[in-house]
Formats: C-alpha cells, structure tokens, sequence
C-alpha cells in the first residue's frame, strides 16, 4: 500500500506566495534564483522554484533554509504572511488562526502563544524567551536586579508615564522601548520614529 501524500497546510502556502513575493522584488528570475541557490549549496531547478511558488510542490526545512540565503531574507519573512497590521489574522495550522502580532512575537522567540485560558506564565515566558533567543543575556527577576539597574528601571518607569500622559499609546512606547534596547548605538527621537512606522500599525 503506497504511502497517502501529505497535506498542504497554510504555511507551505504562505512559503509560496511568499517566494513568488521575494523573488519578484529583487528582480530575479526563475532562472537566476536557481543559481544563487546552487551558490549557496542547494540545488534547486527553476522549475522546482515555479512548483512551490505555484503550491504544486512542498518545499522541506533544507529548501527553506537555503532559500532564505539565496534572497538574503530571514526564514520568517518566508514562513508568515507579509505583515500590515498588528490584528490581521495569520493561520499557522489548518485549526489555529490568530493576530499577526501574536504569531510574529511567537516565531521570533519573543512571546510564547497563551493557553486555552489565554494565560502566559511568567516561568513560560522566560523559559520560552531563554529557549528561543539564546544569543540576548538571560533575563533578571526583580529580586536579581542591582541597586543601581533598580534606580534605571525607576526612571524607565517615570519616562513611560511621561509619555503616555503626553497622550502616546502603551503600544507605541512598548515596541519603541523595545527597538532601543535592541539597537542602543542608533539614536532616532521618538516622533520621527513613530512617523515612520506603518500607519496599519499605529495605535
């Protein structure tokens, strides 16, 4: 008895349309990502890439990988749907629909998903972040924290209810909070920040 061919779920549709997306963007053929790809260290047909981008062929973890290289994209921007707008729904499984934030924050080793009750432990999200983002320094419980990253953290605290009584909203502080930390050499004012951001995005 030969053996029943798997189903396509919403991922490997999102890898197709999201190839075809990448592709078209850099201005490369069939032809020429098969190329880079051989580059790389995968061989890969063109017309193998025009199967997947058309949903006729899966593409397994070592095709992803290696396409990713060849496009200079991380795996992500192939796995999940183009991002406009924190509340659009992204299907990760045939049965598991949920907000494109939700799932960005999941896939980069930022928030783990909540349960059935909607509740995220703090033991699981640290264990979920420490898993998920090694090359970040653990992170600390309060009762770890020196004196002087306490003092910090105080005046963290009075900038944040600065700005939000400066009329911005929790979101916009969080995710800019959020981009300092991970670039502190990179010096961008708050208001030309958020100016630049996508307007779906916005609060």
């Amino acid at each position: 008895m030969g053996r029943l061919p798997i189903a396509r779920g919403p991922i490997s549709e999102h890898v197709g349309a999201n190839l075809l997306r990448l592709r078209v963007d850099r201005h490369l053929t069939v032809q020429a990502l098969s190329a880079q790809l051989e580059a790389v260290g995968r061989t890969m047909r063109a017309d193998t890439i025009t199967k997947i981008e058309l949903g006729t062929r899966r593409a397994d973890v070592d095709d992803l990988v290696a396409l990713a290289l060849a496009l200079d994209a991380s795996p992500l921007v192939l796995l999940l749907p183009p991002y406009t707008g924190s509340s659009q729904p992204v299907s990760l499984t045939t049965t598991l629909r949920i907000k494109a934030r939700d799932a960005w924050r999941w896939a980069s080793g930022e928030h783990p998903l909540p349960d059935s009750g909607g509740v995220v432990s703090l033991a699981s999200k640290r264990r979920f972040r420490a898993e998920g983002r090694p090359h970040l320094p653990p992170e600390l419980s309060l009762a770890e924290l020196s004196p002087e990253a306490g003092v910090a953290l105080g005046a963290v605290a009075r900038a944040t209810n600065g700005a939000l009584a400066a009329g911005l909203n929790a979101h916009d502080v969080a995710v800019y909070a959020q981009f300092i930390a991970n670039s502190p050499e990179v010096e961008i004012p708050a208001d030309a920040w958020i100016g630049q951001r996508p307007k779906a995005d916005r609060g």
